[in-house]
Formats: structure tokens, sequence, C-alpha cells
């Protein structure tokens, strides 16, 4: 089976416009919304075709980048993905505490991961990925009302054909043991995404403990304090997914500094061809890659500094 590559738009964060992110409002009992200015480049809308034109057949997107929710805005989103043959792979919903003790908290949070739901389907998202939590990883029944709350969503979402996964994202699943025990929980009807960057000690070893059990990964390397890709700590963990039998979408994530176009090459550049780990899982995945046509040169816009994204 072709293995399907994809971006994680986290890595566009400069360009697709204002970020607009979710955060818990304790006074008012609610998640509120924050704005933080971004320029836009080129609108969401274009990504697709942008996406395609540089050998990408599939796309991860944040919620906190989409500029509207109108049923017209989607609609047209959904046809500009298919028109380019670009498929919406995952919407991230990078909000959301389902381990809360606090029964208000996360019943709100559940319904917000819910409307996002229903925005997923609109926009013809084949999954969507939710948040284990922010409770500590040891406490089982933090994790038990996680999962609760998980299967009740994906009992949600199976109705309009979207796939429920989660992440080893946030505190609750940031170990290899609380995300095996999690998804025992759920039963097998929750999907996994694999993200390379999250876990803390023993990366490697608790990657290839959970890669067995996901359908996605984040493919995300690590960065050089002088700048640029560890390459050969990246090509250890894309060897492990092969060790590890994955077969799914590999969307790559690129978290550093630079120019649209040094991103983009960074692209091209993630699975060294001198490891031979290209040909195996990418053997279409030429020179084409290293393109940047239709997008700004490389001396337009800067990035901030490193921050951590998922």
């Amino acid at each position: 089976m072709m293995m399907i590559k994809s971006v994680n738009t986290w890595s566009l964060e400069q360009y697709l416009g204002p970020l607009r992110e979710a955060q818990w409002d304790e006074a008012r009992r609610e998640p509120v919304i924050t704005m933080e200015d971004r320029p836009v480049m080129f609108p969401p809308l274009e990504l697709p075709a942008r996406l395609r034109e540089q050998g990408f057949t599939a796309a991860e997107v944040s919620y906190a980048q989409f500029p509207e929710r109108t049923e017209l805005y989607l609609n047209d989103l959904r046809g500009a993905f298919a028109a380019s043959g670009v498929t919406l792979t995952s919407l991230l919903i990078d909000y959301g505490d389902l381990s809360a003790a606090d029964e208000v908290r996360r019943e709100a949070d559940f319904a917000w991961c819910k409307g996002w739901i229903d925005t997923a389907a609109q926009a013809g998202a084949k999954r969507v990925r939710i948040r284990g939590g922010d409770a500590e990883p040891a406490d089982e029944a933090a994790l038990r009302r996680s999962a609760e709350a998980m299967l009740r969503l994906e009992a949600y979402a199976a109705q309009a054909g979207i796939r429920v996964v989660t992440e080893n994202l946030g505190k609750s699943l940031s170990t290899a043991d609380s995300r095996l025990q999690f998804l025992d929980l759920c039963g097998g009807r929750i999907g996994f995404t694999a993200d390379f960057g999250n876990f803390g000690k023993d990366k490697h070893a608790q990657l290839a403990r959970v890669l067995p059990y996901a359908e996605t990964v984040h493919a995300k390397p690590d960065l050089k304090k002088e700048g640029g890709i560890d390459t050969d700590d990246f090509n250890r963990r894309l060897q492990l997914c092969i060790d590890q039998g994955f077969r799914g979408v590999y969307s790559f994530t690129y978290l550093g500094e630079g120019s649209l176009g040094r991103i983009w090459l960074s692209f091209a550049r993630m699975p060294n061809e001198r490891s031979g780990w290209r040909n195996k899982a990418f053997p279409k995945a030429g020179n084409e890659a290293r393109q940047t046509a239709g997008f700004p040169s490389q001396a337009c816009v800067k990035l901030p500094g490193y921050r951590v994204r998922n």
C-alpha cells in the first residue's frame, strides 16, 4: 500500500491568517476564544491546491486555523479539497480537557468537541483528533473519565462517518503506559495518532510501543540548537515506523524558524535520501517535492522562534 504524505498545518501557522485558540475561562466557566494575529500569505481555501502542487495528497488542519464555520465556507473548503484531490485527513481539536474532575469543565469541553465534530463533517474531514486531557498520566480515575467522554464523542461522530482519534498530547496521555491503558479502556473504538515529539524520556522506546496502534503519525523532527533538522534522529524514528509495520498517514510537521520557502524545503528534506527511507516509504516523492512553485521566496517572511505545537 502506498503511504499517504500529509502536512500538519501548524507548520504553516504564520501564513494562513489569524489563529483563533480556545482557553478555559474560570470566571465564566466556559471556553473562550482568543485571537492571535497572523498574516494571510494565502487563504486556507487555497491550501489544498498549494499542497497538491508540492506532491502532498493529504492535510491535517487545526481548529484554530478556521477563519469561519458558516455552512457556505465549510462547503467551499470541502470543495477545494475535493477539486485538488487532497484528503482532509484530520481536523485537529487542540483544546479540551476530558479528564477534568470538575464536571462543569469536562462537560463544557465535551460540548466544545462535539461542535467541532459537526464542523469536521461539514468540511469533509475523515477524522477528528481529540486530546485525552491534562490530568497526571498515573491518575486512573482521570483516564476513566476521559475514556467515558471520548466514547460518547465517538458514538456521536460515527453517525456522521467521522473517526475519532486521540494522541500522545497533553499530560494524561504523555506516556506509553497511560496511552495504552486509555485505548484499552476505550475497547478499540478510538484511533491513535503517534507524535514523534511528544514523549519525554525514553522517547524512542515509547514511540516503538505505541506505533502498532497508530493510524496516523505526526512526523515531527527535533531541531538543532544551531538551526536545521536533526536528520539522524528523525530517520531513526522513521525507521521505527517501518520496523513496527506502520502503513498509515505521515503528517509532516516542521515547527522551526525560516521563510515559507525554507519550511517547504524542510518538508522535502525530512526523509534523508542517504538512509534509503524515502524509497521505502515514498517511492514517487522525487525532486518535485523540492519545488516551491506558487509560494513566496525564502526572503519573504520570517517565523518567530520555535514554538511547541502538536
